[in-house]
């Protein structure tokens, strides 16, 4: 099959995919590198399903059987493998990051409608309890930096610590939400702590790369900011600004009611010499 890559097709698929299909992207997608080198007996092994599951799913996202997906994994690594390096074509790294980074923005820009968009805000902004903030590894940078943006606008922002995270859930409760981040590689420990938000009752928004991400399937609500490309040092762009999307939008909904909370932030924020 000719055309986008392999992974663009997968993802087109996802609403109708079953959770054997699921189980199988997900994998692939987890491990794209890897995927050219796997046989339909080594997919299936790893994924956990049968071999027939395997040539089912590549049927599904519209390829003529298993061998066919095989041949379009393998064409795009050779294409990879023979392309020549961006910043040996003369263009500098700085230049091929700061390329990638606004073809993923414009790609999530399509992942996310307004809609959505406006769903995860009113789902933060929703409860008398507390507004979770969770990321781990990579992630983590993205939920401190959450943090710091919204604790100034919301009361009863609650950064969860990588250390000790279940004595930290002990007391959720149905009032309480949480916002969580979660890119590739992507971090068990994520997936534990929305799924237990979920078994609380307290929703959830999940900001991620792929709505194959292990978390997602607990999640209340997913933002994906879809990467325009697969491999190589991926940018972590499209997150910083959905989440600052996120933080503005919250501020201008709480306008007035926030004031106060502002004010008191500012003055503190001068106590302690943070101009």
């Amino acid at each position: 099959m000719q055309g986008s890559a392999v992974s663009d097709h997968i993802r087109r698929h996802l609403d109708r995919l079953s959770p054997n299909d699921r189980r199988i992207a997900r994998h692939l997608l987890a491990h794209y590198a890897e995927a050219p080198f796997e046989t339909a007996e080594s997919l299936s092994a790893k994924a956990g399903v049968s071999k027939a599951a395997v040539v089912r799913f590549a049927n599904r996202v519209g390829y003529a059987g298993y061998a066919d997906l095989h041949d379009s994994l393998r064409e795009e690594a050779v294409a990879r493998l023979s392309a020549p390096a961006e910043h040996d074509a003369g263009r500098r790294v700085l230049e091929v990051f700061v390329a990638r980074a606004r073809a993923d923005l414009a790609r999530t820009r399509e992942s996310i409608d307004q809609e959505s968009f406006d769903e995860a805000v009113r789902i933060l902004l929703a409860g008398e309890g507390k507004l979770g903030i969770f990321g781990h590894r990579k992630s983590a940078t993205l939920a401190e930096y959450a943090y710091y943006l919204l604790n100034p606008l919301i009361a009863n922002v609650w950064p969860i610590g990588e250390a000790a995270v279940a004595d930290q859930l002990i007391d959720l409760a149905p009032g309480d939400r949480l916002i969580a981040f979660t890119f590739q590689r992507y971090a068990r420990a994520t997936a534990d702590v929305v799924r237990l938000f979920a078994v609380a009752g307290a929703p959830s928004v999940l900001v991620t790369d792929s709505p194959l991400a292990p978390a997602a399937a607990q999640a209340t609500h997913v933002l994906v900011c879809a990467p325009s490309a697969t491999g190589g040092f991926e940018s972590s762009a499209a997150g910083l600004v959905v989440l600052e999307a996120l933080a503005a939008e919250i501020a201008v909904r709480t306008r007035g009611r926030s004031d106060q909370r502002l004010d008191a932030a500012e003055q503190l924020w001068k106590q302690y010499g943070t101009y």
